[in-house]
């Protein structure tokens, strides 16, 4: 995810269940806040597809 450029701080995202904007993106965790207000801890190691809302392509 890092180093692809798929996502960044800011970008509105769908990653499995959640929808969200991105807060975070570590080496091992990506925090999204969903329009709720939850904040989502998912593990890059389980992301394997995401739809990014804020990218042209």
């Amino acid at each position: 995810m890092l180093v692809e450029d798929q996502y960044g701080v800011g970008d509105h995202v769908v990653v499995l269940e959640v929808s969200g904007v991105v807060e975070k993106v570590g080496l091992r965790i990506t925090t999204i806040r969903d329009s709720a207000g939850t904040l989502w801890y998912l593990r890059n190691g389980e992301i394997l597809k995401v739809g990014n809302q804020s990218q042209s392509g």
